[in-house]
């Protein structure tokens, strides 16, 4: 399964670490429950996504890369930052 999902924080670098962790938690739990608490473009695709792996069971997940347009773009001091996982899934 491939999915795709941004989490849009919007708020300077800083900031976007804890919202960056709440993120990381809900995703690496399949924590449906967390999703509305999250700052994505898609809360019911990512539910989707999340309702689909917990159904399959034990399901191993491991965040592969973590960045943010902050560090992309070498501007520390970005006001509108998004961030960006890549996760995979496992059985």
């Amino acid at each position: 399964m491939v999915a795709e999902d941004q989490v849009c924080t919007f708020f300077d670098q800083p900031s976007s670490f804890s919202r960056d962790e709440k993120a990381e938690q809900a995703i690496s739990t399949l924590d449906v429950d967390r999703v509305s608490e999250l700052h994505v473009d898609c809360h019911k695709g990512l539910s989707l996504v999340l309702l689909a792996l917990r159904d399959l069971g034990h399901v191993r997940t491991q965040i592969i890369e973590h960045t943010n347009s902050a560090r992309l773009s070498g501007n520390p001091k970005q006001t509108n930052v998004t961030s960006h996982f890549t996760v995979s899934f496992g059985l």
